[in-house]
């Protein structure tokens, strides 16, 4: 019921601002906020910042939806800005649309439709071998074991907007082996065509610490059809990041864990070849580059 409510409310949000956005200004000029996105051509399926000037002061506010999903905007003191991350879709076009307004608390407010030009994501598409039973379409026990693992994993994603950042510190990689498959790129599986890959592979040996990220509180520790044993740390503000096919855990449900604190080992579990971690990173229930998390700088 949490889930349903606050999807409603974010569709609420996006049809206000739309209204808004289609209804003339009055009181202050529209150019008297100025909006900036960093970087401002920036590639699909990554993470942008997105900063408002203009904006008297932290007694304002801001809302903004992309993609469906509501953006959380924080007033920085020192910099004199209202800041937010901003998920940019795989799939997107060659531009995003950006729905923002500005809510003042004694003039009247300033109404914003941005847009964002994207870059398209060229990957290579990646042909493997799994073992049995991954190497064939998944039985009927397994569809429904896939069709739980989503349920679960959305109400995760749509947690995340529930609490406040956690995080202050920038993000690190959560072990330093090499990129092996990157985010976006298509795979063919033992002749079966697959979705592009939501996260990226990094090399580990078999029982090689993983760290977290950043600060997080975890979210689930569990068994997944295609990623194996899985922690999930919810970072708050819509962001949440996920470690798959580890060996072992060693954080439970409810931890709040620190950056860089130890989550578990690489393992094999899961639909996979070898041993590595599959890292993830989720802005709501839009899949985003992880390596687009180590290049976040304008945090307030």
């Amino acid at each position: 019921m949490r889930v349903r409510s606050r999807q409603a409310g974010v569709r609420a949000l996006h049809a206000f601002l739309v209204l808004a956005i289609a209804a003339p200004c009055s009181g202050q000029a529209r150019d008297s906020v100025s909006v900036t996105f960093r970087p401002w051509h920036v590639l699909e399926g990554t993470l942008a910042e997105v900063a408002l000037r203009g904006s008297s002061d932290s007694g304002d506010s801001v809302a903004g939806v992309v993609a469906g999903e509501p953006l959380h905007f924080e007033w920085s003191q020192d910099q004199r800005v209202w800041w937010a991350l901003m998920p940019v879709p795989l799939g997107s076009s060659d531009s995003l649309d950006v729905a923002l307004i500005v809510r003042r608390a004694a003039d009247p407010s300033d109404t914003l439709a941005e847009r964002l030009a994207v870059r398209p994501r060229h990957e290579a598409l990646q042909v493997l071998h799994l073992p049995a039973p991954y190497n064939r379409p998944p039985d009927s026990a397994a569809v429904v074991r896939l069709g739980a693992d989503a349920a679960r994993l959305d109400t995760i994603w749509r947690e995340a907007h529930g609490i406040p950042r956690l995080w202050h510190e920038p993000f690190l990689r959560p072990v330093p082996g090499r990129v092996t498959t990157v985010f976006g790129e298509g795979r063919e599986i033992d002749g079966m065509s697959e979705p592009r890959h939501q996260g990226v592979d990094l090399a580990g040996a078999k029982g090689s610490v993983v760290h977290a990220a950043n600060r997080g509180i975890v979210a689930a520790v569990t068994s997944l059809y295609e990623s194996g044993l899985t922690v999930i740390l919810d970072h708050g503000a819509g962001l949440v990041t996920a470690y798959g096919h580890l060996s072992e855990a060693t954080v439970a449900v409810g931890d709040t864990v620190a950056r860089g604190q130890v989550l578990g080992h690489v393992g094999v579990s899961g639909r996979v070849t070898g041993p590595h971690l599959h890292w993830a990173a989720f802005y709501g229930a839009l899949a985003v580059d992880p390596l687009s998390l180590l290049d976040i700088r304008s945090v307030p």
